[in-house]
């Protein structure tokens, strides 16, 4: 493995406090072990974390990364406490079985890619409290699960600035836990495609998406496509430049008790053999979007209990008691 202060011992522990290591980071791999206190100014990856090694780092401070600044990989768990990860392309990158668990205050800036990216049957958790800030610049991702990723998030948490805000690809992000805020990401606030799930409570979507946005009719606060889901409850979805919800391409939104209002285009959009169904686990509200509340076209449904306020419609929701 490349880079300064490759580990391959057992039982390990490291403190900081001196000076700020630099060139290529971290490697540690086939280790177990705990790291406190230390500054990375690193080309790459801060920390890399491989070969089956359960590390705990403490107060990392990583500055100005190309890449991810915390990784971990091949069958790997990272346990981080209180990060700050400033000015990097990634923030924290799960591969190949390994997990990543944040914890306590974790502040991520300046990301071009990904905030947190969980790929191949890896899983990141975050809880505490945290914020995950798009770069102005060249604006990426939030949150990105793919190919049987599992992100799940509790605490209090909030993405902004990205391009997309969360997007998921073939796995799943679950926040049934904590509060988390999405706003003003240029493209979409979440994008759920490919077979992907989302299942979200205590949320609020705000004003994401644009009208310029290389999505077109993607654009939205919530965007669920490709035969994916996503589960709503108490969600709060608003004030976006375009659409607050659209469904599409066979794919499914179950609300239980949620508010839509404020979208300069239409409230939810369903499209192509897709459905959005109102359930009994709250009261639903959808009004005051710009257009209309809700639009069905004919290959789509809706329907669900007698507990949802719509204002202006297209298509009339199948409502039972």
């Amino acid at each position: 493995m490349s880079g300064i202060g490759a580990i391959n011992i057992h039982d390990f522990s490291i403190v900081g406090g001196g000076p700020t290591v630099g060139g290529g980071g971290i490697g540690i791999e086939g280790s177990r072990g705990s790291i406190a206190n230390l500054n990375v100014s690193a080309s790459d990856s801060g920390f890399v974390v491989a070969g089956n090694s359960e590390i705990t780092i403490m107060n990392p401070v990583v500055n100005n990364s190309n890449a991810s600044a915390i990784v971990a990989q091949n069958s790997s768990s990272v346990y981080v406490v209180s990060a700050s990860l400033l000015n990097v392309a990634g923030g924290v990158e799960a591969d190949g079985n390994s997990n990543i668990a944040l914890t306590g205050t974790t502040t991520i800036t300046g990301i071009t890619n990904a905030g947190i990216l969980a790929n191949g049957s890896a899983n990141v958790s975050m809880g505490g409290r945290g914020v995950i800030q798009g770069s102005p610049v060249s604006p990426g991702f939030g949150v990105q699960v793919i190919d049987n990723g599992y992100v799940k998030i509790g605490g209090a948490i909030t993405i902004s600035g990205h391009a997309r805000g969360v997007h998921v690809r073939h796995g799943v992000f679950d926040q049934r836990q904590g509060t988390l805020l999405i706003q003003d990401n240029t493209d979409v606030g979440i994008s759920v495609i490919e077979g992907g799930s989302v299942l979200l409570s205590t949320l609020t979507l705000n004003h994401n998406g644009s009208t310029t946005s290389s999505l077109t009719t993607g654009s939205a606060n919530l965007l669920v496509s490709g035969t994916a889901s996503a589960n709503l409850n108490g969600a709060t979805i608003k004030d976006g430049p375009v659409t607050g919800i659209v469904v599409r391409d066979g794919s499914s939104v179950l609300m239980q008790g949620g508010t839509i209002t404020g979208n300069q285009n239409d409230g939810i959009h369903v499209e192509t053999l897709s459905g959005v169904r109102f359930d009994i686990g709250g009261t639903n509200t959808v009004t005051g979007n710009s257009k209309y509340d809700l639009v069905c076209d004919q290959s789509t449904f809706a329907r669900g209990s007698k507990l949802v306020t719509l204002g202006k419609s297209m298509c009339m929701p199948e409502l039972q008691p």
